[in-house]
């Protein structure tokens, strides 16, 4: 994944880099974001190189900011989300990789910052995708792990699916795409 931070002088001051994203000013009050990446024009394929976006959340110095998965896109959950995904780095080391999320049970996952600024990297190689980021500083030292959202829907598609094949048995399609589309209906859920 590309560095998030940029060195931009002798200053040590940090810019983002160019292209697509924006800086957000994070308040007690809860504010979301939307972000669109990719190509619809590209197509039902793969590209070679990925389209990114970078967004920074930020707070007052000493300030900790909570960051909410509120939506993604269907249909492309993958384990390690290699055709896209959002990026969240809320932990110290802002130059390691952070979370990333691709999944429909993604959404309801809550992350808290060891810091006041917040890098989002959203990306997408297939395509377009849609990304809903809520956030708000916060007080407090607890940094919760990534959680499941608690409840399991099944996609739209999922009807379909299952009554045109045995798609939860079936072995065309991985767990991870039956887990995204007929989670209630394949027994995933928990």
């Amino acid at each position: 994944m590309v560095a998030s931070l940029i060195l931009e002088d002798a200053t040590h001051a940090f810019v983002l880099p160019a292209g697509c994203g924006a800086t957000y000013e994070a308040t007690k009050d809860p504010k979301t974001f939307h972000d669109v990446v990719g190509k619809e024009s590209a197509g039902q394929r793969p590209r070679e190189d990925m389209d990114f976006c970078y967004y920074w959340i930020k707070a007052p110095e000493g300030s900790k900011i909570e960051v909410k998965v509120v939506g993604l896109s269907q249909g492309l959950a993958v384990d390690g989300c290699p055709y896209w995904g959002v990026e969240i780095k809320t932990h110290a080391d802002q130059r390691l990789t952070g979370y990333r999320f691709c999944a429909p049970e993604d959404v309801g996952v809550t992350l808290v910052s060891t810091s006041n600024i917040v890098p989002i990297i959203t990306y997408n190689r297939f395509y377009a995708t849609k990304v809903e980021i809520q956030y708000r500083i916060v007080s407090g030292s607890n940094n919760p792990k990534p959680q499941p959202q608690k409840k399991c829907v099944d996609s739209p598609k999922c009807a379909l699916l299952t009554k045109t094949r045995k798609f939860c048995s079936s072995t065309v399609f991985t767990e991870s795409i039956k887990r995204s589309l007929c989670p209630k209906t394949c027994g995933y859920c928990q």
